[in-house]
């Protein structure tokens, strides 16, 4: 027993278009970067850099506050419901979200390093 087949076909259909979206973006992402000259590449690298890194310190006393369950407890003040599902859904999220960016890094590093650049 399984989800219905109009479920899946949903499911399918908007996975499936937001993986077109994130190509679509990326690849102007990518022609806007080629247009570029050296110094506004060299700003947008140490502000993706930069503010990348800002921005995950930034996150992370945030994603451990919620990670903890302490969110539960200022939306819900009394509730005796078991979040213990959600803190986990809310973890491995943002644990996704880590790991792509670290594969991510790793790939470009690769890449530029065989490429001999």
């Amino acid at each position: 027993m399984g989800a219905p087949a109009a479920f899946r076909e949903h499911k399918a259909l908007t996975t499936g278009l937001a993986a077109l979206a994130m190509a679509w973006a990326m690849t102007f992402a990518a022609l806007g970067f080629r247009k570029q000259d050296e110094f506004l590449l060299h700003r947008g690298l140490i502000a993706w850099y930069w503010g990348g890194l800002m921005g995950v310190a930034v996150s992370y006393p945030v994603a451990f506050f919620i990670g903890t369950g302490g969110l539960s407890g200022f939306l819900q003040p009394g509730a005796r419901y078991d979040a213990r599902a959600l803190v986990i859904a809310f973890n491995e999220g943002y644990g996704l979200l880590m790991v792509t960016q670290l594969v991510g890094f790793f790939a470009v590093f690769l890449y530029r390093k065989a490429s001999g650049r």
